[in-house]
């Protein structure tokens, strides 16, 4: 099975300012946040939408959770586990 970086091959400069795109974003949603719980604390740009043509979506579009847990389960691990690095010891 292909990974994202096999997929999204963009050169590293595109890809760094993509990624300050979507964090700016990303930090001023989370400035908008209600509490520390709503915020968006990791993000991943996937290759591509999702679709039903693709499985990740229902008929009626609604997300098919455990389609994409079997199709992202590395990405989605790998952000845990950068998420569990990240955090301050207790």
């Amino acid at each position: 099975m292909e990974t994202v970086e096999d997929v999204v091959t963009l050169p590293a400069d595109v890809k760094e300012k993509m990624d300050r795109v979507f964090q700016r974003a990303v930090d001023q949603a989370n400035s908008l946040a209600v509490s520390r719980a709503s915020h968006v604390q990791r993000w991943l740009l996937l290759p591509r939408d999702f679709s039903v043509g693709g499985g990740e979506l229902g008929p009626t579009l609604k997300l098919r959770r455990s389609v994409v847990l079997k199709m992202y389960q590395r990405e989605i691990e790998a952000l845990y586990l950068r998420l569990e690095a990240a955090a301050p010891p207790q």
